[in-house]
């Protein structure tokens, strides 16, 4: 409760609004500025996936500059459709992934109508952990994004690793170089960690397992202790662990290989895979459980309402209210299923993860399936009446 609540006032510091119309990034004319009407029912709303839907494998996807086109007022009601870009990708900041997208499809995309899988992750920065050491795990890019979001202090995977290597004596991947930069905002020796936050999949797996649980075992937070492991030797208002949170739950994401490659969540499953045997013979079952705090991404609650509260907003400075919610995935287990328990419509492309015959049940099942993300806004504008 304290987590949604700290959602519902993200300070203004970093509005999050979206464009009132789209340019080409090809061309030096904006679309054509819609006829906004208040009389006119209020504009469906969308959020895209990226990988798989907008984007595979570092090119668009056929008909995706057309589907952007179609939202920007190139429709038959010279309306704007308003959307963001909802992904579990990750690692850098929205800014830098919204260049990217828009030099792939063409069109100027703005950062602020991204939302990454750690972008909720700004509300933990409001709290008092803001001025507190915390660990970021991901590429060396996340303690950047970390600090923009208004962590004071970030310390990465690597710096931790320098500060003692011992601490893991291997060859680090990518080269066995000094990662270790000056930084005067802590000290590892006497300062400790208070929180985890897994922003994207490491590069190298094994040392991030290693140093993660050396956290969740030390004492308050100092890495090179290791706390009491049974509940009755710990003060009674003493937290079991220091709070671990994620920031994707995806096990699976596609790119332009043939099959689907393994994502944060497959490095989850690993964590997991190594906690449960360190902890098989402690007394209380819940310690065997990896301790985490809180989840974000797809398709978790704090990801969509904070995705609610974007297109809210950019409602806000429209004449046009928002209507039904559309959005457009490639993975029923993250895109549809958070769509259809947030209230939201899903739409299911062939572009990614699903592949054609491929079984899915529950609330992972869409309301339509279709070709790809140019035909979803063309089977959107067709039920909305707006073709």
């Amino acid at each position: 409760m304290l987590l949604h609540n700290q959602l519902l006032h993200l300070p203004q510091r970093t509005p999050l609004l979206l464009l009132s119309r789209c340019k080409s990034t090809t061309t030096s004319n904006a679309f054509k500025k819609p006829n906004l009407r208040p009389s006119l029912p209020p504009p469906p709303a969308f959020a895209f996936d990226m990988d798989g839907v907008l984007i595979r494998g570092g090119k668009a996807v056929p008909g995706a500059r057309r589907a952007i086109e179609r939202l920007c007022g190139d429709n038959p009601q010279n309306r704007e459709m308003p959307f963001i870009v909802l992904t579990n990708s990750g690692g850098e900041s929205e800014a830098s992934k919204a260049a990217k997208l828009s030099k792939q499809l063409g069109i100027e995309i703005k950062g602020d109508q991204f939302i990454v899988s750690h972008t909720p992750m700004q509300a933990l920065a409001q709290t008092a952990l803001r001025s507190k050491l915390v660990h970021v795990v991901g590429p060396d890019a996340v303690k950047d994004v970390a600090k923009g979001y208004g962590f004071e202090k970030v310390v990465t995977t690597r710096e931790i690793r320098a500060w003692d290597k011992r601490m893991w004596p291997y060859p680090v991947l990518g080269g066995d170089h000094d990662y270790h930069r000056h930084d005067p905002s802590f000290n590892l020796t006497t300062d400790p960690i208070s929180a985890i936050l897994i922003m994207h999949d490491p590069p190298d797996w094994g040392l991030d397992i290693q140093i993660i649980t050396d956290l969740l075992l030390s004492q308050n937070g100092h890495i090179s202790t290791r706390r009491p492991l049974h509940h009755a030797s710990l003060p009674a208002d003493h937290p079991p662990f220091i709070p671990l949170y994620s920031s994707n739950a995806d096990f699976l994401w596609s790119n332009d290989y043939a099959f689907p490659r393994f994502g944060q969540g497959g490095f989850v499953a690993a964590l997991r895979g190594v906690w449960a045997p360190l902890m098989r013979d402690q007394p209380n079952g819940a310690d065997r459980e990896l301790p985490i705090a809180g989840q974000f991404g797809k398709p978790s609650a704090a990801t969509y309402d904070f995705a609610k509260r974007v297109l809210a907003r950019n409602s806000s400075n429209t004449k046009d209210a928002i209507g039904t919610v559309y959005m457009v995935g490639d993975n029923p287990a993250s895109d549809i299923a958070g769509a259809n328990r947030h209230g939201w419509t899903g739409i299911l492309v062939e572009t990614g993860v699903y592949k054609q015959g491929d079984v899915v049940v529950g609330d992972e099942r869409p309301e339509v399936v279709v070709r790809d993300v140019e035909k979803a806004v063309e089977w959107v504008m067709r039920r909305e009446g707006w073709m």
